[in-house]
């Protein structure tokens, strides 16, 4: 009976060590992600873009690739972007509802953007895709109903890609 007991006891620790492997590092990165996500869209809602910046994943190729463009040029680039739209009229209001999922270890989130175009107030479903580069940073974000090649000028601004 103890031998049974010490067998079950051990097969369930196992299962909990294995899982807490398995998701540990899952669940750590959910937390990172939200942090991250949290952060910027406060920034950027405050028009702190210098601040905004630091939770970007920049790149000029692929998103898995190293950027070819130095992190001070893309800050740059990317700050001129957030400033224009602005200018423009086109800013964000808030974001809510924000929703964490994983693909294969990838984090992925989709929530509702409050913006402004132009006068023209705008809640949308937006999807933010994130890249590790010295933690988890957002690479993109795009709205959920953009289709074809024309992107909203928020997602140009907003997102990590930056062409040479």
């Amino acid at each position: 009976m103890k031998k049974r007991l010490g067998i079950g006891l051990g097969v369930l620790m196992a299962l909990f060590i294995g899982g807490s492997l398995v998701y540990g590092q899952e669940i750590k990165t959910y937390f990172e992600v939200k942090q991250i996500t949290d952060t910027f869209f406060e920034h950027v809602t405050k028009q702190e873009f210098e601040q905004a910046f630091d939770a970007i994943g920049y790149y000029n190729e692929a998103s898995d690739m190293e950027p070819t463009i130095s992190r001070d040029d893309a800050k740059a680039m990317w700050m001129k972007r957030m400033k224009d739209a602005y200018a423009e009229g086109t800013f964000v209001l808030k974001v809510f509802d924000v929703n964490i999922s994983f693909n294969d270890t990838y984090p992925s989130a989709n929530g509702i953007m409050q913006y402004n175009d132009q006068g023209e107030w705008n809640d949308r479903v937006v999807l933010i895709s994130y890249i590790y580069q010295d933690g988890w940073k957002i690479g993109r974000v795009g709205f959920a109903d953009e289709d074809g090649p024309e992107e909203h000028p928020l997602s140009t601004a907003m997102s990590g890609y930056m062409p040479e």
